[in-house]
């Protein structure tokens, strides 16, 4: 059915029985909040950006995921399999909690409370809720590969652990695996 005939329909019913057109438009007017409601609603549920806390990872398995991750880079750059890498963190990075701040002037001192946003995770423990976990410190890096030897080698592992970990070149080893 078209816009034209509905509201001819519309006009019609509405001469005849001035009564139940009133009726009649406002369930028409309800009906049509029902449907923007129900369509605004499921665009909002939609974009709803759902926030979990970040995966809290030990030492050890932040040290092995970057060791593998650049271990994979570095077989892209030499174009090898034979590639061993080992990581030396400073730390394991630090969380960032959100914070609920409230200052109290009482006139001679300015009082300032922190405290830390608590929340029930899925587990039922109260945990505080993290905004930015930063990443721990690299102190070095060390790269065994078949062609390490080679100045162009070297050279291009070096650069690569250079600007990927924002180190000096005095941080990065890069030898030749012996046979």
């Amino acid at each position: 059915m078209n816009y034209k005939a509905i509201t001819d329909k519309l006009n019609e019913y509405i001469s005849d029985n001035k009564k139940n057109s009133f009726l009649l438009i406002g369930v028409i007017i309800i009906f049509i909040f029902l449907v923007i409601g129900n369509s605004s609603e499921k665009k909002e549920s939609g974009s709803v950006e759902t926030t979990t806390q970040p995966a809290v990872l030990s030492i050890n398995e932040i040290q092995k995921e970057t060791e593998t991750e650049l271990e994979e880079l570095i077989r892209n750059v030499v174009h090898t399999d034979n590639v061993k890498v080992m990581v030396t963190l400073g730390s394991s990075g630090e969380y960032v909690y959100a914070e609920n701040s409230r200052n109290e002037n009482n006139g001679e001192k300015t009082l300032q409370d922190n405290e830390i946003v608590i929340y029930e995770s899925e587990k039922g423990n109260d945990e505080g809720l993290i905004v930015s976990v930063k990443s721990p410190e690299i102190l070095g890096v060390a790269v065994v590969c078949d062609g390490g030897n080679s100045s162009v080698v070297r050279a291009e592992i070096t650069e690569l652990v250079t600007s990927l970990f924002g180190i000096g070149a005095d941080r990065v080893y890069v030898g030749s695996n012996v046979r």
